[in-house]
């Protein structure tokens, strides 16, 4: 039995993973998905590595699958213990400073409805939110979703200029609300010297595609060779 730590991403908390649990489970594996304190603008980098490490006290070997912000944790949750696997799911890249060769990486108007409270804060109305990052689901689950989100606070400077050589899956979406397919292709080959995996579909595919993504995920234990320890790329 493997044990996936789902690392959600901005505005979302470990709600966001319940369909896909319930897939992973029929699959004979186990989760865990904590809830990060985004919306803490005391929080750093630190806490949230925390946060996912003390979720995961007593588990050997886990994947780590890190979707969108959550992907930037990932890689110092893993630089503290050994994993199994790291899966970088519709990715923001977990670098200090861009690749100026990149690809344009944002969609167009992909931040337009994104609003800042009064100490910084990103956040989103919930109808802003079904039309722009949910408008692929069913409409009564994107409402639920919508109905969740918290507000982002930033937890200061990445700290890492490279991702870590470690065993990786980096899977991107055909129609993603909110990152380019040929900038994550790019990143993907370029910045993380793996081959993407393509998913049809939204920037959500644990709410959107929960089946197919477990399918991917419980298959990709089966091309994974013995744990390895961390290192700087």
């Amino acid at each position: 039995m493997a044990t996936f730590a789902l690392v959600h991403g901005a505005w979302h908390g470990g709600w966001c993973w319940n369909l896909l649990v319930e897939e992973i489970a029929r699959r004979g594996h186990r989760s865990v998905a904590p809830d990060l304190p985004y919306d803490d603008p005391s929080a750093t980098w630190d806490t949230y590595t925390e946060v996912i490490t003390e979720a995961l006290s007593g588990v050997d070997d886990p994947v780590l699958v890190g979707h969108s912000g959550g992907a930037l944790t990932i890689p110092l949750v893993a630089l503290r213990r050994p994993a199994k696997l790291l899966v970088y799911l519709c990715p923001s890249t977990p670098v200090a400073t861009p690749h100026p060769d990149s690809p344009t990486s944002l969609q167009e108007g992909a931040w337009d409805a994104v609003k800042t409270d009064e100490i910084g804060r990103s956040w989103w109305q919930p109808d802003d939110a079904v039309r722009g990052m949910y408008r692929r689901l069913d409409p009564a689950r994107a409402k639920w979703a919508a109905g969740r989100l918290r507000h982002d606070a930033d937890p200061g400077p990445y700290p890492l200029e490279a991702p870590l050589r470690l065993p990786s899956l980096y899977i991107y979406a055909t129609e993603d609300e909110f990152f380019t397919p040929e900038s994550r292709r790019w990143a993907a080959r370029n910045i993380f010297g793996v081959e993407p995996i393509e998913m049809e579909g939204g920037h959500f595919p644990m709410l959107e595609r929960p089946s197919e993504l477990a399918d991917r995920l419980v298959a990709s234990l089966e091309s994974t060779g013995p744990t390895a320890r961390s290192q700087p790329a």
